[in-house]
């Protein structure tokens, strides 16, 4: 016998499950059986829609796109320091691999 089955014959014969005097059935009774689709559809929908009219408010689309055009320029025009361009492919690798794990491309 190696070790595995020694602990399992072991176990098997030792171990007893106490009594919880109904404890498990009283919290199941407790645990809501589930969540109807249409609410979970509508919650997903009011957090979709707070979010772009956010998005949108604030016109983050526009804020976004100009802090990215200042780090390419900032890298583009920082000579002086000893950061390459080739930086760029760090972030734009991340958003690939974000796009692929959302499945945008297939």
């Amino acid at each position: 016998m190696n070790n595995d089955e020694l602990i399992r014959k072991f176990l098997q014969e030792n171990v007893t499950q106490p009594d919880d005097n109904g404890f498990s059935e009283r919290v199941m009774r407790h645990i809501p059986r589930y969540t109807p689709v249409w609410i979970a559809l509508l919650k997903a929908v009011l957090l979709v829609a707070a979010a772009l009219l956010v998005f949108f408010y604030f016109d983050l689309w526009t804020i976004i796109c100009n802090k990215i055009v200042e780090l390419i320029q900032w890298i583009a025009y920082a000579k002086h320091t000893s950061l390459s361009p080739l930086l760029l492919l760090i972030p734009a690798g991340l958003l690939a691999y974000g796009a692929d794990r959302l499945k945008v491309f297939r």
